[in-house]
Parts: C-alpha cells; structure tokens; sequence
C-alpha cells in the first residue's frame, strides 16, 4: 500500500511539473523505476519538440491551415496536458482535448485581453508572426492582418481581428474542443470538478 502510495504521489508530482520541465520530471520517473511514468513524460516530450519544430516552420506563414494549428495545439499543449491526466491515473483523451481548448483560448486572449488581466501585452503572437486561430481567421477575412501576420506593418492590425468575428469563431472551436474533454470522463474519479475545470478553461481571462 505504501509503495502504491508514494508512486502516485511521484506521479503526480511529476505531472505538475511536466509543462515546465519534462526533461527534469523523466529524470524523476526514471530515478524511482517508473517505466510507465518515464514512457508517458518521453512521448509527452517527443511531441513537444514537434510542436515547437511544426510552429517555426509556420512563422509568419498566413496560409497555414486551421488543421496544421490544431495539429500543433496538440502536440505542443495537448500532449503535456495528456501526460499530466495519464500520470494522475486519470484520462488523457480529457487532457489531450483540454490542453486545445487551453491553447485556443490562450490566443483569444491574446488578440483580446488587457495586459491588467492576462499579464502579458496584447498582439504577442501577431508581432512574432505566430499563425494562432483567431489570427487565421482574421488573415483569411482582412488583407490588412493578413499582410501583418506574413511581417508587414502591424498598424492597426490587432484592432482588426476583432472585426471579424475571428475571436467569436476561434471560441467555438475552443468550446467544441471543452466539449470532447467533458465528453471523455465517462466514469471518471471526481467528474464534477473535471467538468468545471474544462468550463473554466475557455472562460478564463489571464
């Protein structure tokens, strides 16, 4: 019982640790035996590194596909988020599509949140040339972000990817994404408080 105990706990640690630093938290896992553990935290980073590879290639690129954003959504946030649920004995299906739902609305805020409330300042990933939903939407809509998002003048850009309707769009697909998370807690420990994570997760304003 106790060896199960202090598993789960070094699980658990581990998960909390594994958006910040994987490579630290395998070290972890691997220190203490856990195979299953050291295999989930090494796919997890494995993902990782193809997210950040996939997003560099799109930099600056307007006419990245909404299916290439969503790909690297997963692999860079849904993976991590996937790995923290499988290493607290609870669903990756859940932490896979929460982890989505958390990045699109992390880029909602970043066309649309005051740096008062997100502490971060507005238009981060516009001014890096990072192709975020809201930002593709806006781009196919709008010459004007459009030519901002492939390195062009940023003048009045950001203004613009509100009207439109590339926020109201982009929340959608993020609610959809909150969806299929609820939807994967098919008997799952403590569901409640898992379903209102996965509310709290689009409707977050930092």
């Amino acid at each position: 019982m106790r060896s199960s105990l202090e598993t789960s706990t070094r699980r658990v640690r581990a998960a909390e640790a594994a958006r910040g630093a994987p490579g630290s938290s395998i070290r972890e896992l691997a220190g203490a035996g856990d195979r299953r553990g050291v295999t989930i935290l090494a796919e997890a980073s494995l993902g990782l590194a193809r997210g950040e590879a996939m997003q560099r290639r799109q930099r600056h690129d307007p006419a990245t596909t909404v299916e290439a954003y969503l790909e690297r959504c997963a692999l860079k946030t849904g993976k991590l988020f996937e790995a923290a649920c499988r290493l607290a004995g609870g669903s990756g299906a859940f932490g896979l599509n929460l982890g989505v739902a958390f990045q699109i609305a992390d880029d909602i805020l970043d066309c649309s949140g005051e740096t008062i409330e997100t502490g971060k300042v507005p238009g981060t990933d516009l001014r890096d040339g990072t192709p975020t939903l809201p930002l593709l939407y806006a781009a196919a809509e709008d010459e004007v972000v459009r030519a901002a998002l492939a390195g062009g003048p940023l003048d009045g850009a950001l203004v613009r990817v509100a009207t439109t309707g590339a926020l109201e769009r982009s929340r959608e697909v993020a609610l959809d994404y909150a969806s299929r998370a609820r939807a994967a807690l098919d008997g799952e420990f403590r569901r409640d408080e898992l379903e209102a994570l996965a509310h709290a997760v689009v409707n977050r304003k930092r």
